[in-house]
């Protein structure tokens, strides 16, 4: 039951834009992660981001 999460970021310090991580498991989406500066918020797919 292995997720797979696949992202590409530079190294630097969170600030009011997201990162974002697509979750997918057996190639299909499970949602999406954002992650911001005092927040981390999940979207299951069907929700918009």
């Amino acid at each position: 039951m292995a997720h797979d999460v696949k992202f590409s970021i530079q190294k630097r310090t969170l600030g009011s834009a997201d990162v974002e991580f697509d979750v997918n498991k057996d190639g299909s989406k499970l949602g999406t992660l954002k992650i911001s500066k005092g927040s981390v918020v999940w979207f299951p797919v069907g929700i918009s981001t």
